[in-house]
Order: structure tokens, then sequence, then C-alpha cells
């Protein structure tokens, strides 16, 4: 299962990126932080119509995320 990544856009310390499986189309959304205290969010095998509304939803969040500094960002997501 090879992955072709066709969306990479990052905001700050946060970014997301899809990858597309090239014999099927599924894709792969990816939305994470890069600074300290890291942290993923990962959605595998999702179908065209789900990969754009979850990429609009995560471009929203990482613009208005990038304002606050990464450990808020961290409490946000994950809730810890």
């Amino acid at each position: 299962m090879i992955k072709k990544q066709i969306i990479y856009k990052t905001y700050r310390h946060l970014s997301v990126r899809v990858l597309r499986d090239v014999d099927r189309d599924r894709y792969d959304i990816r939305f994470t932080q890069s600074e300290y205290p890291t942290w993923s969010l990962w959605h595998k095998n999702v179908d065209e119509l789900g990969m754009k509304e979850l990429v609009q939803i995560y471009k929203i969040r990482a613009w208005v995320l990038q304002w606050l500094p990464p450990r808020l960002v961290h409490w946000l997501v994950t809730g810890s």
C-alpha cells in the first residue's frame, strides 16, 4: 500500500497532511503539532468526501490554534 502526499499545509507549529493511496481512492488525514508537547490526530482509509470535510475542519482549527501557545493547544486537543 503506497501512499502519495497530496496536501501538506503548515500553520506555525501545526500541520495538516493528506496521503492518497495510489491503488484506491482512499485517503489518510493527519493533523499534528510539531513543538513540545507533540500530539497527532490520524484518520485512515477515509473516502474522498470525508477527506474534504476533515481537511476543511482541520485547516480552520489549525488557523485558529496557531495563535495559542503549544501547551494550551495540547490541552485543548487532547484534554490532558
